[in-house]
């Protein structure tokens, strides 16, 4: 966790390390700022908020950046419907750039805070193969999309990634658990990088980029079994349960409404099927990943 204390006025009562349980309001931090005008105002705001990491649950930065830069917003146009009428392109999921995806598979195959090479021999020949550079390939999650990524490292430090948004030559000039520094098509940068319960966080440029990275022991039979159950997305509090044991659902039915940051959230049915168990109750206080609903196949 990192607040921009020196970019704004930040109110908060969290530290690194602390759980944001489901018992107060999950607010993390008020980021406050001021200007001679709005413009000026909405400028630091958007800066703090690019500096702002919050690595292990969910947060709203990015909708905040999004809500800060929109150009009703931006301009004073702003009524109790604005949100609603904008949702889609303030939620929009960014597409990642080939380096954020590069980043995200080096931290997922362990290139990225492991320590530097030495000068021992065998530790010269991490990605030697006898007839020609180590490739390795991983598959990475974004959103509702699917990445396949190969890796072909020369060394320990240099590397070569394959994705859907191009090929990329990445030079890892220092790293460690969090931070990376590397070099990329003649650019020198840095990226945040995190991996919380196989989840990639990568920080560049001012973005944030989160991908999952799947088991590969479990595969489809995972794919199956997220799709058979109905989880909590944030912390929160069971407003309403309009799931029975039992009952036939189709896709889309509402289940189960979470209260949550002072918003109310409608989860559905992932598929069609009938509810095998309803594991909420309405108060239950519930942690993110709580199972509230399963489904079996009709």
């Amino acid at each position: 966790l990192e607040l921009p204390e020196r970019l704004a006025r930040v109110d908060t009562g969290v530290r690194a390390g602390d759980e944001i349980t489901p018992y107060y309001d999950p607010m993390i931090a008020k980021v406050i700022v001021h200007g001679r005008d709005r413009s000026t105002a909405l400028h630091k705001l958007v800066r703090a908020l690019a500096a702002t990491r919050a690595s292990g649950c969910v947060t709203n930065i990015a909708f905040l950046s999004a809500l800060a830069q929109h150009p009703a917003f931006a301009s004073g146009e702003v009524d109790t419907g604005l949100i609603e009428r904008e949702l889609e392109a303030l939620t929009a999921v960014p597409q990642p750039p080939a380096d954020a995806i590069a980043i995200a598979a080096l931290k997922a195959e362990g290139w990225i805070g492991t320590p530097a090479v030495s000068d021992h021999p065998w530790e010269t020949l991490t990605a030697w193969r006898q007839w020609g550079p180590a490739s390795r390939s991983c598959v990475l999650d974004h959103g509702e999309t699917q990445i396949e990524v190969t890796v072909h490292s020369r060394d320990g430090l240099n590397h070569d990634v394959e994705s859907l948004a191009g090929r990329v030559s990445i030079r890892l000039e220092k790293s460690s658990e969090s931070r990376v520094r590397f070099e990329s098509s003649g650019r020198v940068r840095e990226a945040r990088v995190a991996l919380e319960a196989r989840e990639i966080t990568v920080e560049l440029d001012g973005r944030r980029y989160a991908f999952g990275v799947p088991d590969a022991l479990h595969g489809a039979d995972d794919e199956a079994a997220g799709e058979d159950r109905v989880m909590a997305p944030i912390p929160g509090f069971i407003k309403l349960v309009n799931a029975r044991a039992g009952a036939a659902v189709k896709k889309g039915d509402p289940l189960v409404v979470l209260e949550a940051m002072k918003m109310q959230h409608t989860l559905s049915a992932p598929r069609d099927g009938v509810i095998a168990e309803v594991l909420a109750a309405t108060g239950d206080l519930v942690q993110e990943g709580t199972v509230l609903v399963s489904l079996v196949p009709l």
